[in-house]
């Protein structure tokens, strides 16, 4: 047994004290829709805090409906809940009020006495119009965190316009530098393929909320924080905008190569291909050798960093010639051996099987009524003392009754006037 002493007393600490949630006994009222702020709600639901996901009665959040795929039943035939919305909804409970009607309102703004936390991403303004925008809410709960997630901001002349993932890519210049050349065949700027705005945007949310949580502990104050995808994406995209803002050229697209350096790229291989990097003169000099290229350590085009990258292509099909009947095992092995990264290009299979992953138990068991095997993708922080949650998403309007009643301590006849009413 350890004792530390802080401004608030002395306390006693266990060698192996139980694990607990970090966010235990915080309440998120989570009113977002589609994918980036709801992944910020499920962030903070992972670690422990409570979620109450707040729909529209009868369709819920639309993305329960958006995308290919379906969560499939037992039986085999597909259901109405989504690969999309299972990705960024564990961890919550479901409840259906109709925001358009003053009693819904009256319901929303009686939750935010009880709750720490508001994320929303509603076009800026429209929840004014039902008196649920942060300064109406904040003089019933002034220590309430309320979070706006919206395409371009809450200011600005484009703050009133809808948004999403694919615009932000083009706007923000990530296309420009995401594909092939324009002078090679396939060449154009390219979309990245999965919603990797939203993903980003999502945590910045994480990050905005946890930071004004803090800031509560010191001031007993909440605050209102403005995330948007728009200014996501351009300070995710910081390294590429510094190199133009310290230079003054416009960064362009390389394909698989990198902006600077290398060789670093996609090599194909008998039976795949491989990525691999190197990253400085000796590590470039051990690979040649390897390839018994060793000609190409003294070739003019090849001599240092710059050169190389101005003839990446060059070198790059050089390099491929030597492996192009050679398996990927082989080649991996190989460029491990030489201390230069690399790996196969796997699918997404793959990449759940690759030992890794087998390891690090990104797959945990997150059983549905839908689907008693369901299986979802672990959140990433991995803390000492803490533990993640994996509950599975909720039925749409699943908890309503419950949440009312032991939030507000609604009797069960004034929940069936509400639902006689329509406003749940």
């Amino acid at each position: 047994m350890h004792r530390f002493i802080c401004l608030k007393g002395i306390f006693d600490v266990s060698d192996n004290p139980p694990k607990q949630q970090p966010l235990q006994g915080v309440r998120v009222l989570d009113m977002s829709r589609v994918l980036a702020a709801p992944l910020a709600a499920q962030m903070l639901g992972d670690m422990g805090a409570e979620v109450i996901k707040v729909e529209q009665p009868g369709q819920g959040d639309m993305v329960r409906h958006m995308g290919g795929t379906r969560l499939s039943k037992p039986d085999g035939t597909p259901s109405s809940e989504s690969g999309l919305f299972l990705s960024v909804n564990r961890n919550k409970q479901s409840i259906t009020v109709d925001l358009s009607m003053p009693e819904g309102q009256a319901l929303i703004r009686q939750l935010c006495e009880h709750c720490d936390v508001l994320i929303e991403n509603y076009i800026p303004g429209t929840l004014q119009k039902f008196g649920l925008d942060y300064e109406a809410v904040r003089e019933v709960n002034p220590r309430l965190v309320y979070c706006s997630v919206s395409g371009f901001g809450q200011t600005g002349p484009r703050s009133q316009q809808p948004g999403f993932d694919g615009l932000f890519q083009a706007l923000c210049g990530l296309m420009s530098v995401n594909g092939l050349p324009d002078d090679v065949p396939g060449g154009g700027p390219i979309k990245v393929g999965p919603n990797i705005v939203d993903g980003v945007t999502g945590l910045y949310a994480t990050i905005a909320v946890l930071a004004a949580l803090r800031q509560r502990d010191i001031t007993g104050r909440g605050q209102h924080a403005d995330i948007a995808l728009f200014d996501s994406t351009m300070h995710w995209l910081g390294p590429t905008v510094e190199s133009y803002l310290v230079s003054g050229t416009v960064p362009q697209r390389t394909g698989n190569h990198p902006l600077s350096s290398g060789p670093s790229t996609v090599l194909r291989c008998r039976d795949g291909d491989v990525y691999f990097i190197t990253y400085n003169q000796a590590s470039f000099e051990k690979l040649c050798g390897a390839l018994d290229l060793q000609s190409l350590i003294a070739d003019p085009r090849f001599t240092d960093a710059q050169t190389r990258w101005q003839h990446r292509d060059t070198l790059a099909a050089l390099l491929e010639a030597r492996v192009a009947d050679r398996p990927v095992a082989d080649v991996v092995r190989m460029m491990e051996q030489l201390g230069c990264p690399a790996g196969r290009i796997n699918d997404i299979a793959q990449a759940l099987a690759e030992p890794q992953a087998v390891h690090r138990q990104i797959v945990q068991d997150m059983p549905h009524p839908l689907r008693p095997d369901l299986q979802t993708v672990a959140n990433p922080l991995r803390l000492s003392d803490a533990t993640m949650s994996y509950e599975r998403p909720p039925l749409l309007g699943e908890h309503t009754d419950e949440v009312l009643s032991r939030v507000l301590g609604l009797s069960a006849e004034a929940i069936e006037r509400l639902r006689s009413a329509k406003a749940i």
